[in-house]
């Protein structure tokens, strides 16, 4: 992004070709009034920042000489490009999605790849020239890519996977086999030696932007696969396919039911650009979903597989025992600070609650949704013996990670009932899958009973049988609350129904067990 200003008048472009001694500007389309000035006279000054979400409004596609912004526009001849331009137009009919033949061999035992919707996706990788993939939470979804990778290499070409963030995009190396090359420069590798080490990978592992490295250019991608693309803005996306715009194969992944890609232009929202390449394509092609999760017990997976995933979710028989399914009511105020907020006596509740947690728990998430809630924990936490298996988070720091065992501080806490950004489904889809054996939330059932979505999550937590006063008296105060908003699950986008057959957890502090076998 330039700014070029001379009181009283500022005008904004963006760098669309850098030379030797000249920036090439392209002016408009950010509802600037003024013209550019043909001349820069005395007086006038030019700043020239990066800006990674704003930048990206356009971004020259390689060597088209086309733009692609919320229209995607595509100029070359390349076949991926012209494919997926093809598919866009804004009367294309949707792709049409053939039978998918089994073409890989029968997972042997200790094979992960065992359910019957992982085995039909990796099969449908090799087979279809756009595969959307939607991964829920636990389910796989990285360990699906690798496995799709894993069948790529072993064919001539070369991989391109690519992710949002660096952290994503080491996640995704880490499962990947074979010569590997995460092309993460930091200045201290030499040119030469990221160069040799290219030649050797038959994969290369980048982010999104990080794909359009110079280091690229000469080099083909006969496959691309885009791991967390619905938290890529498309432009962002649009980077590695244009990289990859011969490739033969495009594989998307993410989950839209979770975070989207942030993007702080005002303006950019009302073009379109907060949404993701992979929600525009899936209104074209249906996604594949992988329907089993391995991480949440089946208890902590009912509400969000019935509230989130239309109870198309299913729990493997593999999940670890569970702790904690609980709620805890607390009524101190909350704290604007700024922006953000904090609830001091959410903090209180939250640490107490650590000493009756089990020993044997290997990683415990201490998680807020402000910032400023979060430093309080850590300042409450920086008072105790220091414990590792502790770490304190937001919720968009969260996605993509997991933890034995999460308290979530929901902070808010007011007389109109203003719950902010916790009114996203998506945010609480984080929170409630996240853990493996418990949660606990810590909240103000009053000011949570006017959100639909957390309305019917304490409806939920509140049906399993309380054991002490304490709990009965919190829990009743909060069933008071929400006889007040009987319109609480119905105004949520469906019904919630939970899996038929579901057996409730009766909650202790230090465990959990059946109503109908209390000693198993």
């Amino acid at each position: 992004m330039v700014a070029v200003r001379e009181k009283p008048t500022s005008v904004e472009a963006v760098v669309t070709v850098v030379t030797v001694v000249h920036l090439w500007l392209c002016q408009g389309g950010f509802g600037v009034a003024a013209a550019a000035p043909t001349t820069l006279a005395t007086g006038w000054k030019i700043w020239v920042v990066w800006v990674a979400k704003f930048a990206d409004l356009r971004v020259p596609s390689q060597g088209t000489g086309g733009y692609a912004t919320s229209g995607l526009c595509f100029g070359g001849p390349w076949y991926l490009t012209g494919r997926l331009a093809e598919l866009l137009r804004p009367n294309a009919a949707p792709g049409v999605q053939g039978a998918v033949e089994d073409t890989i061999a029968k997972p042997k035992q200790g094979d992960w790849w065992h359910t019957e919707s992982q085995q039909k996706i990796i099969s449908a990788a090799q087979q279809r020239e756009l595969l959307l993939i939607h991964g829920p939470p636990g389910t796989g979804k990285t360990s699906t890519a690798a496995a799709i990778v894993s069948q790529w290499i072993q064919k001539e070409g070369r991989v391109l996977c690519t992710a949002e963030s660096h952290v994503a995009a080491q996640r995704l190396k880490e499962t990947l086999q074979g010569p590997v090359m995460h092309l993460k420069w930091t200045g201290d590798t030499p040119w030469s030696e990221l160069q040799r080490q290219l030649q050797a990978a038959r994969v290369v592992v980048a982010t999104c932007t990080g794909a359009g490295n110079d280091l690229l250019n000469s080099v083909e991608f006969r496959w691309l696969l885009i791991d967390e693309a619905t938290q890529a803005t498309e432009p962002a996306a649009l980077i590695p396919i244009c990289r990859s715009s011969g490739a033969q194969q495009l594989v998307l992944l993410g989950d839209p039911h979770q975070l989207p890609p942030t993007v702080l232009s005002a303006k950019a929202v009302q073009w379109g650009l907060s949404k993701t390449l992979f929600d525009r394509l899936s209104e074209k092609q249906l996604p594949m979903l992988l329907d089993t999760q391995f991480r949440m017990h089946p208890k902590l997976c009912a509400f969000p597989a019935a509230a989130f995933y239309g109870n198309q979710l299913k729990t493997s028989g593999v999940t670890a025992e569970l702790v904690a399914l609980e709620f805890r009511g607390v009524h101190g105020p909350e704290k604007q600070i700024g922006s953000s907020f904090c609830n001091a006596s959410e903090a209180d509740i939250v640490i107490s609650i650590l000493p009756e947690l089990a020993t044997d728990l290997e990683s415990i998430l201490l998680v807020a949704p402000y910032r400023a809630q979060r430093g309080l924990l850590e300042r409450r936490l920086a008072d105790l013996p220091r414990d590792p298996r502790l770490q304190v988070s937001t919720i968009d720091a969260l996605q993509g990670g997991e933890c034995d065992f999460l308290i979530f501080s929901a902070t808010r806490s007011n007389a109109t009932g203003a719950v902010g950004f916790l009114r996203d489904k998506r945010r609480v889809n984080v929170v409630l899958t996240r853990a493996r054996r418990g949660i606990i939330v810590v909240g103000d059932p009053r000011t949570l009973a006017n959100d639909a979505t957390w309305a019917a999550w304490m409806e939920f937590a509140l049906s399993l049988e309380p054991l002490d006063p304490y709990t009965l008296a919190v829990r009743a105060e909060a069933h008071l609350c929400l006889g007040n908003r009987d319109d609480a699950i119905g105004d949520c986008d469906q019904a919630l129904e939970l899996s038929p057959g579901l057996e409730y957890a009766v909650v202790t502090r230090d465990r959990a067990c059946s109503k109908d076998h209390p000693q198993e």
